[in-house]
């Protein structure tokens, strides 16, 4: 019985050791990766934000391959972004500690062998969808400042984030809002401002815009693993 206990006890310890070794091994190649990645963007430049206010956020998030240029040499920062392409640079940027894959409860129907799927599953398990989108993702549909919000703010609750407790009032957000506390949440966390007194929650989002609040969450919480 002694031995049995004894040879159990190994094997424990063997596969324990196991994982912690794969696991140290993986780290170290995903780190890897990412340097040789960066190596290979350091010198990426788009001859369409020379001019605009989020040019060194742009190329920030771009550098480190989260987010891609439209073609080598455009960024079009002033661009919509559609729901599948949110999706995409926010899994990239807040879900490689959640592991992408699908998810064990497919939500929708119109997200079979897109190529943003994964993507989306990711969000499912993080319970990063908007209430509202049900049914059918519709990933070409233009994605909105309030849906990007609700996103990110479920994606990065597994971080710690400066805060502060302000109410900026905003005259075009009403408490009982779908997405009310997800916008006050960034908006605390210094990751998303309104406009004159307004958040415009129902506007489209620009790529720009996008690419500046992920930028910026890198560079507040450095502990952010991106993919």
């Amino acid at each position: 019985m002694k031995k049995r206990a004894l040879s159990i006890i190994l094997i424990c310890t063997l596969l324990l050791s196991f994982s912690v070794a794969n696991a140290d091994t993986f780290d170290e190649l995903n780190q890897r990766k990412k340097a040789e990645r960066i190596e290979r963007r350091k010198n990426i430049s788009f001859s369409d934000i020379e001019k605009h206010w989020g040019k060194d956020d742009i190329l920030f998030i771009t550098k480190l391959g989260v987010v891609d240029g439209s073609t080598d040499k455009k960024f079009n920062p002033n661009d919509n972004v559609t729901r599948a392409e949110a999706a995409k640079m926010i899994a990239l940027t807040y879900g490689h500690r959640r592991g992408i894959g699908y998810s064990s409860e497919e939500k929708f129907n119109d997200i079979d062998n897109k190529w943003y799927r994964s993507y989306v599953s990711l969000m499912i398990r993080a319970d990063a969808i908007p209430p509202h989108i049900v049914g059918k993702f519709d990933g070409n549909k233009n994605i909105t400042r309030a849906e990007v919000a609700y996103m990110i703010d479920n994606m990065i609750s597994s971080y710690e984030f400066p805060t502060t407790n302000t109410n900026p009032n905003f005259a075009d957000l009403k408490n009982d809002y779908w997405g009310y506390n997800e916008i006050l949440d960034l908006y605390n966390k210094n990751l998303m401002q309104g406009y004159n007194g307004n958040f415009r929650p129902d506007e489209n989002i620009t790529r720009g815009e996008l690419a500046t609040i992920l930028a910026n969450s890198l560079k507040i919480n450095d502990s952010i693993d991106y993919h």
